[in-house]
Formats: C-alpha cells, sequence, structure tokens
C-alpha cells in the first residue's frame, strides 16, 4: 500500500495531490499540442524528434535518476523493482 505523504514528495508543484495532477496533465497538454504546431509550422528539421527523444534518454533520465536517488531506502519491494527484468525475461 502507497502512503500518500510519500506521494507528495514527487510533486514539485503543490502538496496538494489532485492539484499536482491537473498541473501534470496541463503540461502534459500544453506540450503535445506545441509539438503539434512547431511539427505543422514546417521549420523543424526532420532529425528533431529522434534529437529530443535522446536528450530525454540520455540527459533528463540520469538527471532525474541522480536526483531522486538520495532519498531512496533500500526495501524488499526496492530488490524486488531492480530484479525485475531479470527474472521476467
Amino acid at each position: 500500500m502507497v502512503d500518500d505523504a510519500n506521494l507528495f514528495a514527487f510533486c514539485p508543484f503543490s502538496f496538494d495531490f489532485d492539484s499536482c495532477c491537473m498541473h501534470n496533465l496541463l503540461l502534459l497538454v500544453v506540450c503535445f499540442l506545441a509539438g503539434v504546431l512547431l511539427k505543422g509550422s514546417g521549420k523543424l528539421p526532420q532529425a528533431t524528434p529522434s534529437v529530443l527523444n535522446g536528450f530525454i534518454i540520455h540527459v533528463s533520465l540520469p538527471a532525474i535518476t541522480l536526483l531522486y536517488i538520495h532519498d531512496l531506502t533500500f526495501s524488499a519491494d526496492v530488490l524486488y523493482m531492480a530484479a525485475m527484468p531479470w527474472l521476467h525475461f
């Protein structure tokens, strides 16, 4: 079972979980619309999606991992999640 206090720790906007979800949903919609408009404008090169995906995978995800790894407490749940790729395949 997930504790509500832990859910609030991952929300950078506010401590209200419902408000946090709405901010994330709004950000998702704005980014999607910006992508559609930029693609339709034709001013970006063809390689833009792969460059942005590479930036997210190679820069943003490791940065987020380093940001939250200090708050991680090792327990059986964490070890189970870490072993999941080997257990699944």
